[in-house]
């Protein structure tokens, strides 16, 4: 028994491969954001109701609410590196599509003048939606690190000095 002959896709071929895989890298950056959203929104809401609720303001529920706020920091960091990432595989499987050899005259994705074909991932800049997202995700390291300096400040002012 001989080997198989080795097929060769045509350029048809790997246009379809390339936008599935496009499509694919958008549905992917969609579910990440729902989920960043959706996990921001949980620790949001517990962080709420360790200040707001249940008397007075303890050291146990100070530490709950930092480690509240750590977990936002923390998945707001992650989540934001996983965007990025994704969005910057979009720009690749997009440049990729753009410089194979039937689609040169004519291209389904907007080119920039001089745009060379990627040979890695870190040449790929996150593009604007991408960037809106990254700041999006920094913002909210911001303000998870507000609140917990707010939760420090009202602790701070419910403890009673003994003398």
């Amino acid at each position: 028994m001989g080997k198989q002959p080795q097929q060769i896709r045509s350029t048809t071929d790997y246009a379809e491969h390339l936008i599935r895989l496009q499509i694919n890298q958008d549905t992917n950056s969609q579910a990440w954001t729902k989920f960043f959203i959706t996990i921001q929104t949980g620790l949001g809401t517990a962080f709420g109701i360790l200040l707001l609720y249940g008397g007075r303001f303890t050291g146990i529920k100070l530490l709950l609410a930092f480690a509240v706020a750590i977990a936002g920091v923390g998945t707001s960091f992650v989540i934001r590196k996983i965007i990025e990432r994704n969005h910057k595989w979009s720009g690749f499987f997009i440049r990729k599509y753009n410089h194979l050899p039937g689609n040169q005259p004519e291209r389904v994705f907007p080119m920039q003048d001089g745009e060379t074909d990627p040979k890695t991932i870190d040449e790929i800049d996150v593009g604007q939606i991408g960037g809106l997202m990254v700041r999006f995700c920094e913002a909210t390291v911001l303000f998870w690190i507000m609140a917990a300096v707010t939760a420090l400040v009202i602790w701070g002012s419910t403890v009673v000095p003994t003398r």
